[in-house]
């Protein structure tokens, strides 16, 4: 099963047009937003990628329509060079992911800094934080984190 993510609190979203590169991803996955890339739909699209220090962070969170009527949310993946929606991580908002888009083992009241070169966040070893783990729970069925970015 794929990863859902749940927008709890996201009252102003800055939500962008991105283009995926060449890695499959999920919803809910950590993103640097790059530079403006043709999208054939006559609008700001923005390339996305892995995490690097001191990136704009964004995250996937995709509309995730299925088409076929036996499949849902959970089988939705972002393919390679695909447009999807990416919101900015702005401070305050407060998202609940799927814990494999964290590396490693955190616990309630953790600040999280991005993991370089992955799709990740991770437990802040060094470099600026930019979430806090607020809760850990079972979200429709799957390991979940809720977060606040700071």
């Amino acid at each position: 099963m794929k990863a859902i993510i749940n927008l709890d609190k996201v009252k102003y979203p800055d939500v962008v047009t991105a283009k995926n590169g060449a890695d499959v991803l999920e919803n809910g996955a950590f993103v640097a937003l790059g530079g403006l890339v043709a999208d054939r739909l006559g609008r700001d699209c923005y390339k996305i990628g892995k995490l690097t220090e001191g990136c704009e962070l964004g995250f996937v969170a995709d509309v995730a329509l299925m088409y076929d009527e036996t499949k849902d949310e959970r089988d939705f993946e972002l393919k390679a060079e695909a447009i999807t929606r990416v919101y900015r991580a702005k401070k305050g908002q407060g998202i609940t992911i799927a814990k494999k888009h964290v590396s490693g083992e955190v616990n309630v009241g953790d600040k999280l800094g991005i993991k370089a070169t992955s799709y990740q966040l991770q437990k802040k070893s060094s470099g600026a934080a930019v979430a806090v783990v607020l809760e850990k729970y079972n979200f429709n069925g799957q390991a979940s984190l809720y977060i606040e970015f700071i």
